[in-house]
């Protein structure tokens, strides 16, 4: 079959641990040498609209967001921040086969990734 291109979700990475008062800004200047940035989405509370610390950051490019995974572990306003690639759609997690239930495993309590029985 065809290649499909690549899915725009595979452009995304997730920051976390970041200040509440952090600003597009602020992750602009720290991610812009990864590459072109098409969106910064904050995370931000119900009720009080203030920042929940994670932030969502589409890049142009996927190779763009593997870039922006260096930048994981680094210091902003005082704090490590975490640099994780966004996980794919849905429909495309259902069509990938699930390791953990291909062994026969499923997540217990907080210890996810140890058969039933092991905690």
């Amino acid at each position: 079959g065809a290649v499909q291109p690549p899915v725009a979700e595979q452009f995304k990475v997730t920051v976390s641990k970041l200040q509440w008062w952090t600003s597009d800004a602020d992750l602009e200047e720290l991610f812009s040498t990864c590459g072109r940035i098409r969106k910064i989405i904050f995370q931000e509370e119900k009720n009080t609209g203030k920042s929940k610390g994670v932030a969502l950051i589409q890049f142009a490019e996927a190779e763009s967001a593997v870039k922006a995974l260096e930048k994981n572990s680094t210091s902003l306003h005082g704090e490590d921040i975490s640099v994780t690639l966004e996980r794919p759609p849905a429909a495309l997690r259902s069509a990938m086969p699930d390791p953990m239930a291909a062994l026969g495993m499923r997540p217990v309590g907080g210890l996810p990734g140890l058969p039933h029985g092991l905690y």
